[in-house]
C-alpha cells in the first residue's frame, strides 16, 4: 500500500481539531508542528531541529547525560570533636573517627560523589597518611578503603611537627565500588609506616576555628 499524503493548498496548514473546533495539531507550510493540550506520544519518537519552547516536562525519564546535567541530590557531614593519637607502626586503617561517620546512598553507579576533609595533625617523626573507608554496617564490621594518601603522604621530623591536611576527592559511585540503592557509611582513617614515632590526627591548633578533630563532608550528584 502506498503512502497516504495529506497536502494543503499553497500557503495553507494541516489542522487536526477536536469536536469543538479547537486545534490539537497544526502543521504549517514550513513543516513546523504545534501540539496543543496534553499530548501523549508512544513508541520511539524522533524530533529533529530545535525545541524552542519545550515547556514543562511533568513525567518521563530524562536520564541521558547527553541531554541532562547531573542534579545535586544528597549531602552529609560530620565533625570529629577530638584528635586521635597512635604510635603503632605499619597500619593502613586506623580508626581516627571514633563512632562518627557520614551516609551516602547512590541512586546510580554513574552518580558523582565528592568528599572533602580538613584537619590539623601532629607527628614526631616518620611517615603517615590518611584516607576514607566505607562499610554497609554502622559498626564497620566489614569495610574497605575507597581512597588513601598512602603511608608516605606526610613526613615528620624535628623541624616540622604540625601540618594541615585537607582536600577534595570526586569520582563516580562505580569507581568507589558503590552499588546503586545501597547505603554506605564513610569515615576517615589514618596510616603509619615502619618508622617509630607518635602521631595525632586532628591535633588542636591555636586559635583554629576547627579546633581539634576533623571534618568529613560528602556531596552527591545524580543524573536524574
Amino acid at each position: 500500500m502506498g503512502d497516504l499524503i495529506i497536502k494543503p493548498e499553497t500557503g495553507g496548514s494541516i489542522k487536526l481539531q477536536n469536536n469543538a473546533g479547537t486545534n490539537a495539531l497544526v502543521s504549517d507550510n514550513s513543516g513546523n508542528i504545534t501540539l496543543a493540550g496534553a499530548t501523549t506520544l508512544t513508541g520511539n519518537v524522533t524530533l529533529s531541529g530545535t525545541a524552542n519552547a519545550l515547556g514543562t516536562v511533568a513525567t518521563g525519564n530524562l536520564s541521558n547525560n547527553n541531554i541532562v546535567m547531573p542534579r545535586f541530590k544528597e549531602y552529609d557531614q560530620y565533625k570529629k570533636g577530638s584528635g586521635v593519637s597512635s604510635s603503632t607502626i605499619n597500619q593502613d586503617a586506623i580508626n581516627i573517627s571514633g563512632t562518627d561517620y557520614l551516609t551516602v546512598t547512590p541512586e546510580h553507579t554513574g552518580d558523582l560523589i565528592e568528599f572533602g576533609w580538613d584537619m590539623m595533625m601532629y607527628g614526631s617523626t616518620g611517615y603517615t597518611g590518611c584516607g576514607i573507608e566505607k562499610s554497609t554496617a554502622t559498626n564497620f564490621s566489614s569495610k574497605d578503603t575507597i581512597w588513601a594518601h598512602g603511608r608516605h603522604a606526610q613526613r615528620w621530623y624535628s623541624e616540622v611537627n604540625f601540618m594541615e591536611l585537607g582536600g577534595t576527592l570526586s569520582n563516580t559511585a562505580s569507581a568507589f565500588n558503590m552499588s546503586a540503592g545501597t547505603t554506605y557509611y564513610c569515615r576517615m582513617i589514618g596510616m603509619t609506616h615502619s618508622v617509630s614515632g607518635s602521631w595525632n590526627w586532628g591535633d588542636s591548633a591555636t586559635n583554629a576555628v576547627l579546633g581539634s578533630g576533623h571534618y568529613l563532608v560528602m556531596k552527591r550528584w545524580s543524573i536524574v
